[in-house]
């Protein structure tokens, strides 16, 4: 086995460790899946009319804030979920191994994504069904999603054009 796929096996392992702690610790998938559904649904709903923006729609502001606060949040928890593994002594256990030694961050940093890639996709559905007439992201392939954006219609479900 040569050092890549090794040290890719090693990632894959450790990101699956850290994925299996999500049912143990509910809180986790709170922060990541239902947090970011709540403030798409609340600042929607509760401060959508309140809320004008001069030449812009406040859904579009509001669904990309929610993105990027979700992007961003993620970044402390593979802080603090490294030094729990520190705290743990896992890594005293993991410097006896001869493993690279950044893979317990990629392998954190993986999880992480995985667990944001969820809430995204709740968000995003929330979107989709808050947005009423409004815009929204509408469900396209990832190379097209960040430029497409939805319209309900009654002839053929969604139309999306760039905006």
């Amino acid at each position: 086995m040569t050092a890549a796929v090794r040290t890719f096996d090693e990632i894959r392992l450790l990101a699956g460790r850290s994925l299996r702690h999500i049912p143990r610790i509910p809180e986790k998938a709170f922060g990541a899946v239902i947090l970011p559904l709540v403030f798409v649904l609340m600042f929607s709903y509760v401060f959508g009319s309140a809320i004008s923006i001069p030449g812009g729609d406040y859904h579009a502001y509001l669904v990309a804030g929610i993105f990027a606060q979700s992007m961003v949040g993620t970044v402390p928890g593979i802080a603090v979920g490294v030094a729990s593994d520190i705290r743990s002594g896992l890594m005293d256990r993991l410097r006896t191994l001869p493993i690279w030694s950044g893979s317990v961050i990629a392998g954190r940093t993986i999880a992480e994504l995985a667990e944001l890639a969820g809430g995204m996709s709740s968000s995003r559905c929330a979107a989709c069904s808050s947005a009423g007439r409004r815009t929204a992201p509408c469900s396209r392939p990832p190379a097209r999603s960040a430029s497409c954006w939805c319209r309900p219609s009654r002839s053929r479900g969604r139309e999306c054009s760039s905006a």
